[in-house]
């Protein structure tokens, strides 16, 4: 926000950022190097390199299943039971309509 505005840097009591010093060609030979050293090791390519790579690749697609989680199974209501006979003895006849 303040990159180079010195005075509202030193209200927070920091300095200007530090200028890079010129490199020397010995210093660009061995970051080149370096460079090259690392692209060898990583075997990344560059654009060029990469629209010369074609490929032929085939996949296949595995779908499982996801499995919901089943509510336990309704239970059923237990079968009503027969009415009690009366104290009186004989159960009573059906009667005709």
């Amino acid at each position: 926000m303040f990159a180079n505005d010195t005075t509202s840097l030193a209200d927070f009591g920091l300095g200007p950022h530090k200028q890079p010093g010129p490199r020397t060609s010995a210093k660009k030979a061995e970051a080149a190097a370096k460079a090259k050293a690392t692209r060898d090791a990583r075997g990344t390519k560059g654009p060029k390199a990469k629209k010369a790579i074609h490929g032929n690749v085939t996949a296949t697609l595995v779908v499982t299943p996801a499995t919901p989680a089943t509510p336990p199974a309704p239970t059923a209501p237990a079968p009503a039971e027969a009415p009690a006979p009366s104290p009186g003895g004989a159960a009573a006849a059906p009667q005709k309509a």
